[in-house]
């Protein structure tokens, strides 16, 4: 995630220069112009990548017991940063993915049990400390019975941990991608609502994502 937010930041920062670069060969120097505070144009408001890096704090967790002593580390960690920086405080934590963790406990109990546990406390940090948090989770395929043929046995995909997962949650987001309905556009992204306490189930938006950022559907 923090590495596309740079490749998209960077190509912003090309076309701003590249934009400069025209203003100024318009203008002979462009000085004076406005070019020299801010480009004139609202573009020297932009942030800088270093400056939006500088923002996100990233941690690379490889089990579910060293994902649990982070998240109960939170509260004192969301504290002492925010401490720091009254003026900034944190406003988002993303774990991604969290099926990744409950993969590796096979007992449908105790996965069930760690899922509620791991979810509470994040409900809390979440109203404690006003933040949002993002998890991302791995999709699970299911065919028709007696058919694994991808065209005519698939029968759509549901979040892993299923119900408990879903429960657990106050909103869902559902991310694919793949042409849609026609199967023409391969660059077509669909975003649809899951379950949200302000929007309507199935609810869906459709997508690209273009050098120069998302956009609707063409």
């Amino acid at each position: 995630m923090a590495t596309g937010l740079k490749e998209h930041v960077e190509k912003i920062e090309k076309r701003k220069k590249r934009k400069k670069g025209t203003i100024d060969a318009e203008n002979g120097n462009g000085n004076g112009n406005g070019n020299g505070n801010g480009n004139g144009n609202g573009n020297g408001n932009l942030p800088t990548v270093l400056s939006l890096l500088s923002t996100i704090h990233f941690l690379r967790i490889h089990t579910l017991d060293s994902l649990l002593q982070h998240i109960y580390s939170l509260p004192r960690v969301i504290a002492s940063m925010n401490a720091l920086n009254p003026s900034s405080h944190l406003k988002l934590v993303v774990i991604d993915s969290l099926g990744y963790f409950l993969r590796g406990v096979e007992k449908t109990s105790i996965r069930h049990e760690t899922l509620l546990e791991i979810m509470g406390k994040l409900s809390e940090i979440a109203h404690k400390f006003q933040v949002a948090i993002l998890l991302t989770n791995q999709d699970v395929i299911k065919f028709n019975s007696g058919s694994l043929d991808s065209a005519n046995g698939f029968a759509g995909g549901d979040a892993f941990a299923g119900e408990a997962f879903k429960s657990a949650t106050s909103t869902q987001i559902l991310l694919s991608e793949g042409g849609g309905v026609d199967g023409k556009n391969s660059d077509l992204k669909v975003l649809s609502i899951g379950k949200s306490p302000r929007v309507k189930e199935g609810e869906r938006e459709e997508f690209v994502i273009k050098e120069s950022g998302i956009r609707d559907r063409a």
